[in-house]
């Protein structure tokens, strides 16, 4: 029988019903105004997360159908239960010092106290994910491309990168600079926090890598299927903290961050199943530059001059957007040039 090739739609048909599905929820718990705060939280996620779907899906180009459907769709229960749910949930736990059950309690019935321990961690939580996601950024642009997006500055970045540990030692720089301007008497927490995090950006890396040669692709299996999902919860991160500003009730933050984990997922699966990432070279580049902006708007956040999450999302999707339209123009003139010869 012949093969019916996949509608563009089809992808997103079960985002929608459950985006639907959790405004309506929102809409039970807290009437209109409620239903509202998911829907946007649901938009806010999905934008913040738009890079984090072109990486994973040049990601998982490399991988077997079995440990691609492995990561997305064993991979949500992890992005959408742990980093979503229990994640902050933990931190809660840690820091106040109670059991998993108090921190439900106070997180249904005195969710302003629940949100005022969850966001003092938040230096500590962006120092890890800013270093992890600043690693990623440097290993990228120091790598031997195929592709140059800017070649006149990637060209000079790649050169850089045969400097051996460059990335580290640029990232460990980083941190300690900002380190000086963190407020409240943080700054040893901010800076043990990133060198954490450039630790597992390292160990993980390193081991998902294991065996890939000098490509360095992220190899399938356990390690590739651990490294990735480390890197979903770093782009998780400003998410998580970040919703406190919308709401700070623990059900409707999870309704609204699950349905945008959900649609990240959908335009994961588009992209790999439509070969999207190489059809359009740009894409990757612009998905990097964007983790970039992240990782810096996270580091202003532990200095005290707040940036919201829309301004963080609209310029991560608005860098994608140049991208696409970059890669459509060269490939349309490609195609000429090829037409004329």
């Amino acid at each position: 029988m012949p093969t019916v090739e996949r509608s563009s739609w089809s992808y997103y048909y079960f985002s929608i019903g459950f985006a639907i599905a959790a405004v309506f929820a929102g809409g039970l718990i807290g009437g209109v105004t409620v239903a509202i705060s998911v829907a946007f939280l649901t938009i806010l996620e999905t934008s913040l997360s738009l890079d984090n779907a072109a990486v994973n899906a040049k990601i998982l180009e490399n991988w077997d159908e079995r440990w691609r459907r492995m990561f997305l769709y064993w991979g949500i229960f992890v992005a959408v239960f742990l980093m979503r749910l229990v994640f902050p949930l933990g931190i809660v736990a840690v820091i106040a010092w109670l059991n998993p059950w108090e921190v439900i309690k106070m997180a249904l019935y005195q969710p302003s106290e629940y949100a005022r321990i969850l966001t003092s961690a938040h230096t500590q939580v962006n120092g890890f994910g800013a270093a992890f996601l600043l690693m990623l950024v440097f290993n990228f642009f120091f790598g031997e491309k195929h592709v140059y997006w800017l070649e006149w500055a990637e060209t000079k970045l790649t050169r850089m990168g045969q400097i051996e540990g460059v990335s580290a030692a640029i990232v460990i720089l980083i941190i300690a600079i900002v380190s000086r301007f963190v407020e409240g008497g943080q700054a040893n927490s901010f800076f043990f926090a990133g060198m954490y995090g450039v630790v597992a950006y390292i160990i993980t890396h390193g081991l998902a890598s294991l065996g890939s040669g000098a490509d360095k692709i992220i190899q399938q299996g356990v390690r590739g299927f651990v490294y990735i999902e480390i890197l979903d919860a770093s782009f998780s991160f400003d998410g998580v903290i970040g919703a406190f500003a919308i709401s700070n009730y623990l059900p409707v933050i999870t309704l609204g961050l699950a349905a945008g984990a959900f649609f990240v997922r959908s335009f994961t699966i588009h992209m790999v199943d439509k070969k999207v990432m190489a059809e359009y070279p740009y894409l990757e580049h612009g998905a990097f530059y964007a983790i970039a902006i992240l990782a810096t708007i996270m580091l202003v956040n532990v200095t005290g001059h707040g940036i919201p999450e829309w301004f963080t999302g609209t310029v991560g999707a608005g860098i994608l957007g140049i991208a696409l339209l970059h890669s459509i123009y060269d490939n349309r003139k490609a195609l000429k040039i090829a037409a004329a010869d």
